[in-house]
């Protein structure tokens, strides 16, 4: 018997894309807030720097996402590459809205979806394959 190949759309091939790639930067997120977490109990780190360091680890998180994203995409970069930047700023945004201390729309929640933004531009941008000339 032979089996029917079922055809697979553009969409969901770039879905597909978006969301490992949003699970690669989610996860290197999670293991850096644990770091960090960790640090700051330990006493190796101040308290105060945690506001700048969790905009570092969206952006951080934000440029391997879009970066994984878009080298298993390989066609419309930006587009994958700032998709996977807002699925990870949404879920960075339900985080927040769980949390009794922080405001959901404060500058805090902006400047972290900046930063993913810019971490999935970076991203999109270090991944670009250079055209390498022949010489003859």
């Amino acid at each position: 018997m032979r089996k029917i190949e079922e055809k697979k759309s553009p969409a969901r091939i770039a879905l597909r894309c978006v969301l490992a790639g949003a699970a690669v930067g989610l996860l290197l997120e999670i293991v850096l807030f644990a770091l960090l977490a960790a640090a700051v109990s330990g006493g190796v780190m101040a308290e105060e720097y945690m506001m700048i360091l969790t905009v570092a680890v969206a952006f951080l998180g934000a440029f391997v996402g879009s970066f994984v994203a878009v080298r298993r995409h390989g066609t419309h970069l930006l587009p994958t590459g700032l998709a996977t930047a807002a699925v990870l700023f949404l879920i960075i945004l339900l985080g927040t809205a769980f949390n009794d201390n922080a405001s959901v729309l404060g500058s805090f929640t902006f400047a972290k979806g900046l930063a993913s933004a810019l971490g999935a531009v970076v991203g999109v941008m270090i991944s670009l394959r250079r055209k390498t000339r022949r010489r003859a």
